[in-house]
């Protein structure tokens, strides 16, 4: 039997550092995660989203880096959320916000909006993480609810005027 030519790959050509494991770690729990993440960068612009924002949004990382995501933001939901985004940032302080975002199908759902700052051990600021939770369904009770007070406060003036 004559021995093959062909060179099997040595065990070094497939290993990893444990850096490089733990980003594959950390990209495998971060699109498996019921929510949407981003991550931005020391300069305000935004370089990372897991898999759920982008099939969410349909539209590729490149896409989305940078200020690009903001394309998707509804235009009455858009200045405020800039302003809140660029004050936490520049004080450097956690921030949570309400906001419609436009999906894949081009309908507008509301998703609360968290970041936070991500700091180096020695204080330098890495940029901001944050995460995204779909609250279209509470947002809409809360607006039948209201609409419903509004009713009854309605009902009881006129009842007590008649």
């Amino acid at each position: 039997m004559q021995a093959s030519s062909a060179r099997a790959p040595s065990d070094a050509a497939f290993a990893t550092s444990p850096q490089q494991e733990s980003e594959a770690r950390f990209r495998v729990v971060a699109d498996s995660a019921p929510v949407m993440i981003w991550i931005a960068r020391p300069d305000k612009q935004f370089e990372w989203f897991n898999r759920p924002w982008l099939d969410y949004t349909g539209r590729l990382l490149a896409q989305e880096q940078g200020a690009g995501w903001l394309d998707g933001v509804h235009i009455e939901d858009l200045e405020r959320c800039a302003g809140i985004y660029h004050a936490s940032f520049d004080a450097r302080e956690r921030f949570t916000m309400d906001l419609r975002l436009r999906g894949h199908d081009g309908i507008y759902r509301w998703f609360m909006v968290s970041g936070a700052p991500r700091v180096a051990s020695d204080g330098t600021l890495l940029g901001y993480a944050g995460i995204c939770v779909d609250i279209d369904e509470r947002k809409r009770l809360e607006d039948q609810l209201a609409e419903r007070m509004r009713s009854l406060r309605e009902q009881r003036k006129h009842k007590d005027t008649a």
